[in-house]
């Protein structure tokens, strides 16, 4: 009996010494990750726009491959005892009542090798550091003389896949948005005749006026130091919490096109076999007559399926294919061929109640339009997810929790936050905080929140949920420096840039 009570013992005291570490573990990540982040030296490029940009956006696309780095997170000394995370970017378009403004924001570091990018194509720019313009205007949950509408995108494209043995739905960001090469703007005829998919949200941000702001904002990360065994992948699974890379949820798309394409057959419907032909099985009613005549009726008869039944098509190889079924591998063989980010994308509108004349509703409605040209029924699409996501107003007890979710909104975007989340959705804690922490700031709630998490989540690690994958070409798609195209009147454009004289003119 007492060894009995020693096992017991042993496991409960191996059991509480393993929670210990676990916690000290926890804590220790979100401590040393936060600490790298905070010391992290950025700097705010503006980028002032020529009067005559001859470029189509496949010159930004090649600017982006400065956005292709990995941060130093090779060895797991720096991944867990320095809290090294991989590099992230921030490309950002600002009005200022109007004034258009265009940046891209970077660690220190990276400064010249993107400078080096843009100059080499866009020759006529110039790039100077710039002050963060997101200080001009501060809302908090309890302001109320400024009112925040914000929007996180995302891509929308989904497939059904059986995993688990279960039918579920996956992610198809593999599946392309429109790009700048379906808008014709990778060749000449004359700009006049092209359409650049960025002018909805430029004249959007142009028609801002006194008192009103709009932030356009698209944080990139290269997914080639993050996905694999260094790092957790970037799509999750809920019912089974397994990971997927884009390649892999590709894979599985391209298998389904290729050997299996879903069909329903109706009750009474004959069965055919792989080549097209019909099943065939002997008639129960044929028998001959007496004297060795037929009955009249059939020896075989079709084989039909005895209820509504869901079947896996099989086609062999490609060449049976529908020409939407070879189109759509071509779209997913050529964005996984192009290097890829992971993104997090933000749109802000923000206005001073005490300035702004303008309708918010109004242009509540022109955040949820300015994307809706990249999206087309065979491409991918754009989701909005907004800051109030709320269907009845008694769901927003007290009236508390939609400036609650608008304050996590301004600062994810001023934080250019997006990859490395430190608290997890839980409803009914939210919840709680929303309503009872309603009189705190932000920071304190955040710390109640992480306490939270690593006392009664210990072994679990919070997954970036409004993260999708853009290729370069996307992305150049949805930033890029405009042309004549864009004849928006608060886009300044300077006359060129400035040089240094040439080094061989006489003395």
């Amino acid at each position: 009996m007492q060894l009995v009570i020693d096992i017991i013992l042993f496991l409960i005291y191996l059991s509480l010494f393993l929670l210990i570490c676990a916690y000290i573990w926890k804590f220790w990540l979100m401590y040393v990750n936060q600490k790298y982040l905070n010391n992290l030296k950025w700097v705010l490029l503006e980028i002032k726009v020529p009067r005559e940009v001859f470029k189509s956006p496949e010159a930004m696309e090649i600017v982006a491959n400065a956005f292709l780095q990995g941060g130093g997170v090779g060895t797991w000394y720096a991944r867990n005892f320095e809290g090294k995370l991989p590099a992230f970017f921030s490309l950002e378009i600002e009005s200022d009542q109007g004034e258009i403004k265009f940046y891209i924001r970077t660690e220190k570091k990276f400064k010249q090798i993107i400078e080096n990018n843009l100059y080499s194509q866009y020759p006529g720019i110039e790039v100077s550091e710039a002050e963060d313009y997101t200080t001009k205007i501060f809302y908090e949950h309890r302001t109320e003389d400024v009112s925040l509408w914000g929007i996180t995108y995302k891509t929308g494209n989904s497939f059904e896949k059986e995993v688990g043995n279960k039918e579920t739905k996956l992610s198809a960001d593999f599946i392309p948005i429109r790009t700048y090469i379906d808008f014709r703007q990778d060749k000449d005829p004359a700009e006049e005749y092209e359409h650049d998919p960025i002018t909805p949200i430029l004249e959007w941000l142009g028609s801002l006026r006194t008192g009103e702001y709009g932030w356009y904002q698209i944080v990139v990360q290269d997914t080639g130091k993050w996905d694999g065994k260094a790092f957790p992948k970037t799509y999750k699974l809920e019912s089974t919490d397994e990971y997927f890379d884009l390649g892999e949820l590709a894979k599985m798309k391209l298998e389904q096109i290729r050997t299996g394409a879903v069909e329903v057959k109706k009750k009474g419907e004959v069965i055919e076999d792989e080549y097209g032909n019909v099943k065939m099985i002997d008639n129960p009613k044929y028998a001959r007559n007496e004297d060795g005549t037929d009955n009249g009726e059939a020896k075989k008869i079709p084989l039909t399926y005895g209820k509504d039944v869901t079947i896996l098509k099989k086609v062999i190889g490609e060449m049976n294919l529908s020409e939407e079924d070879k189109l759509e591998i071509k779209r997913i063989t050529s964005k996984l061929q192009k290097p890829l980010v992971r993104t997090v994308m933000r749109v802000a509108y923000l206005q001073d109640k005490n300035k702004a004349k303008g309708e918010f509703v109004q242009n509540i409605q022109s955040t949820l339009s300015i994307l809706k040209q990249y999206t087309y029924p065979t491409y991918n699409k754009f989701i909005p997810n907004p800051t109030a996501p709320y269907d009845y107003k008694w769901q927003n007890t007290m009236q508390r929790r939609e400036p609650w979710r608008a304050e996590e909104f301004y600062e994810a975007y001023v934080e250019r936050e997006g990859f490395y989340p430190h608290l997890k959705d839980r409803k009914n804690v939210d919840h709680f905080a929303d309503v009872s922490l309603f009189s705190t700031s932000l920071g304190f709630r955040k710390k109640f929140r992480m306490l939270y998490e690593g006392l009664f989540d210990p072994f679990g690690h919070p997954h970036a949920g409004d993260v999708f994958t853009l290729s370069l070409e996307e992305l150049a798609s949805l930033y890029h420096l405009p042309g004549q195209v864009a004849t928006t009147p608060g886009l300044n454009r300077i006359d060129s840039t400035k040089v240094d004289a040439p080094s061989n003119l006489p003395l």
